[in-house]
């Protein structure tokens, strides 16, 4: 049934799972940025934080997500900006202003994602 239904990307949803039990549908676009703590996987939206059931790596595929570190994916449309930090990492503070590390090993990626944008 779901391959029938043609969905615009810009209005592609992800299934999250609230503490009390309540499903919400989350579009794409307004996920912060997605990490793994331990074998649980969560999406940040602005106010608030969901359990996804998929795993970290499925949201590396889809557009202007990109993976940082190795328990996080950022959504780039989120990025307010881009400080250099230490050791050859960069540091993104997020529209919320929350910050988070691109590690070494994945800073060239980034770069090449935004350099395509």
């Amino acid at each position: 049934f779901k391959e029938h239904i043609k969905v615009p990307k810009e209005q592609q949803m992800l299934t999250a799972y609230k503490k009390n039990g309540r499903i919400d549908l989350l579009p794409y676009k307004e996920v912060f940025f997605i990490e793994a703590i331990g074998r649980e996987v969560y999406a940040y939206t602005e106010n608030q934080g969901y359990q996804l059931k998929e795993r970290l790596y499925e949201f590396e595929q889809f557009s202007g997500y990109c993976r940082v570190n190795k328990s996080t994916i950022v959504n780039v449309r989120m990025i307010n900006s881009i400080v250099p930090f230490i050791n050859g990492k960069l540091l993104l503070i997020l529209k919320d202003e929350q910050e988070i590390e691109v590690s070494r090993k994945y800073v060239k990626e980034f770069r090449t994602l935004l350099k395509k944008r």
